[in-house]
């Protein structure tokens, strides 16, 4: 059942520490996953796998990721897209991230490691 299709990467949540970069963190405890744009977040784990839900919270996509990092499973929901509008609030706009944005997301995680690893502040990163 395992979908080879689908490419995902695991980043790192806010709540990040570098000691929980090991191979003994099967559950991927303080990490978000990444695919097609869009970012999902742990929702529970198995003694087999992990299940990532979308972090928008009015999505409903998930991904079910076994510890060989291999995609066992995917909601036949799909996201809800919301386009930008002037008469829907920014909250609900829902879309996968260009090429740009998601670049931005890894420098800012990057910079978010950095401070809290070299105990500098963002102003001397």
């Amino acid at each position: 059942m395992a979908n080879s299709t689908i490419k995902f990467e695991y980043i790192q949540s806010n709540h990040f520490k570098q000691q929980d970069e090991c191979d003994q963190n099967k559950q991927k405890k303080v990490f978000e996953v990444l695919s097609d744009g869009f970012v999902y977040v742990k929702k529970k784990s198995n003694k087999d796998s992990n299940y990532w839900k979308c972090k928008h919270p009015k999505c409903k996509a998930s991904l079910t990721i076994n510890f060989n990092n291999e995609i066992v499973g995917f909601s036949q929901v799909s996201h809800s897209i919301v386009e930008k509008y002037d008469s829907i609030p920014e909250k609900d706009w829902h879309f996968p991230m260009n090429e740009n944005q998601i670049k931005t997301l890894h420098f800012i995680k990057k910079v978010k490691q950095r401070c809290s690893n070299d105990e500098l502040g963002p102003s001397e990163v």
